[in-house]
């Protein structure tokens, strides 16, 4: 306790409110293997080696298990004198609950109508306990299920719907959504030459564009949205050193997210006023993140033609030197002068220089301009909200997508196969299909079952060329990765060629069981 106290007078003297988070009803395996009583079973049960969601969760149905966290909380309550307490309420699976007799009890003697009511009477029960005690609770966007408790501030991580739905109810709301402010995702996509992370993508120009305030909102209900946070959870981070490199200088751009107003942002003054603190960051031996200085490339197809125009940039005054062939720029490497015309399969590096030294770091992007890029497609089946990209464009585009899932180079979805219809305009020869997949277990990413060609010549009638089944998933229940699959086939002389891509139904269970449907993440489809 003396050490918590010590922690809690460190931050108020520099005027920072430390927030405990006290999670319920999911979360808590190491209470359980501590005092098994509180779980549904009585156990036995064993602390978790890795980090995730398990299905071993609080008793609902026991008062012990009540009785127990209100003396937890008592404890906390003498210990942080902030006005809020932080009850998780997230990652609570129902399996338990449905099996126990307690649970179900409870569910019966309180007129509720199932698990997830169950959940907001805990949850409720909770918030009247620490009302009773002087303090108001948050909650992460799970306490919206099942009915949301009046007092509670919501904070909303998977995604802004929950925030939406919360501000709408007249609660309190903290804007911290997975997409924009989760300071655990990668930061470059360049993975190779970053430590290992948990996955996802969120540069310092990403967290910039945040904005907290829905538009969906009345302006009484935007009232509600109290601010933003940002997340850095450390599941991969080993170090305090990593810590600071995945903090700064992306902590800096949430902190102006959080007091500026919309109209008043732009990242390119950002950037002016982020220079000298990045200054200062090295001055304090901080390890921070440089990526803010490096040069950056958008390629779009041009107009009338069927060629990419890739144009590079960097806030860093300096030149930037180039090459086409995969080679690592140097002082003398073509200097960059104009937007750059891509045509065929090419290798860009770019690096700005200062005086001749090199300053942030390279920027690497491969073409491949393949027999289906820049043609006339149709992508003939649903994307998931949000990963849409640019429909057809993404996958014949002649831009493979990274092991970044929200980078926007890839077509995402949770219900549909993907299918991309390719039109080559008059009969063309080929005999080898590509297409780039993903698979990101922890966010519910699969590797397809298979991939199959059809082709024809009207349009209508499609026969199949040749299939590729069986794909085997990529190693380990954490394994992250990018896989680029390959379909080959005897010749075939066709106008059209039809690509699909099927999804694997679901994510592979511990104890084999099929519960949670996965995602498809596919890129650039390419026919040679």
């Amino acid at each position: 306790q003396e050490e918590v106290k010590d922690i809690v007078k460190y931050a108020q003297d520099r005027f920072v409110t430390i927030i405990p988070e006290i999670e319920m009803p999911g979360h808590g395996v190491a209470a359980l293997a501590s005092y098994p009583w509180l779980g549904c079973t009585g156990g036995p049960y064993e602390v978790r080696k890795e980090w995730g969601v398990a299905t071993e969760v609080y008793c609902a149905g026991s008062e012990r298990t009540f009785e127990f966290l209100q003396d937890v909380l008592t404890e906390v309550f003498a210990l942080f004198p902030s006005e809020y307490i932080h009850i998780g309420g997230d990652e609570c699976p129902k399996d338990a609950w449905k099996k126990c007799p307690k649970c179900q009890k409870r569910i019966r003697d309180n007129k509720l109508k199932d698990e997830y009511e169950l959940q907001s009477y805990v949850i409720k029960r909770m918030e009247a306990f620490i009302n009773a005690n002087g303090k108001k609770m948050i909650g992460w966007d799970e306490i919206l299920e099942g009915g949301l408790a009046k007092t509670a501030t919501v904070m909303s991580w998977q995604g802004v719907h929950g925030g939406i739905e919360a501000a709408r109810h007249g609660n309190e709301v903290i804007m911290s959504p997975n997409s924009h402010v989760y300071l655990d995702f990668y930061q470059s996509m360049d993975r190779a030459a970053e430590p290992i992370a948990i996955g996802g993508f969120t540069d310092v120009e990403k967290v910039y564009s945040y904005e907290p305030v829905p538009t969906e909102l009345t302006a009484d209900e935007a009232k509600l949205i109290r601010g933003v946070q940002g997340n850095i959870w450390t599941e991969y981070m080993p170090t305090f050193s990593q810590v600071q490199y995945m903090a700064l200088p992306r902590i800096a751009a949430l902190a102006e997210v959080a007091w500026t107003k919309p109209e008043l942002k732009k990242y390119s003054e950002f950037v002016t006023r982020v220079t000298p603190m990045v200054e200062r960051y090295k001055n304090l031996g901080y390890n921070y993140a440089d990526h803010i200085f490096s040069v950056r490339g958008e390629a779009v197809p041009t107009e009338g033609a069927k060629t990419l125009t890739l144009t590079l940039s960097s806030v860093t005054k300096g030149d930037i030197r180039y090459t086409t062939d995969g080679s690592e720029p140097i002082a003398t490497s073509t200097l960059y002068t104009a937007p750059i015309s891509v045509s065929g399969n090419e290798q860009v590096r770019a690096l700005c220089f200062v005086d001749g030294q090199p300053a942030g770091r390279v920027y690497r992007q491969d073409f491949f301009v393949s027999k289906a890029a820049f043609q006339a497609a149709e992508l003939q089946s649903k994307t998931s909200t949000g990963y849409h990209a640019k429909g057809i464009e993404t996958l014949t585009d002649g831009i493979k997508g990274k092991e970044a899932f929200n980078d926007g180079k890839w077509i995402g979805t949770q219900q549909d196969d993907v299918v991309a219809l390719i039109d080559f305009g008059t009969e063309t020869a080929f005999n080898t299909a590509k297409v780039g997949a993903l698979q990101e277990i922890n966010s519910w990413i699969m590797i397809p079952n298979a991939v199959k060609v059809y082709t024809s010549n009207d349009g209508k009638e499609f026969a199949l060329a040749g299939e590729l089944n069986n794909i085997p998933t990529l190693e380990g229940m954490m394994k992250n990765g990018l896989k680029h699959l390959e379909v080959k086939f005897d010749e075939q002389k066709a106008r059209f060629a039809k690509v699909v891509v099927e999804r694997s139904k679901f994510l592979p269970e511990p104890d084999g069981s099929q519960k949670r449907p996965s995602y498809l993440f596919v890129d650039e489809v390419e026919i040679y």
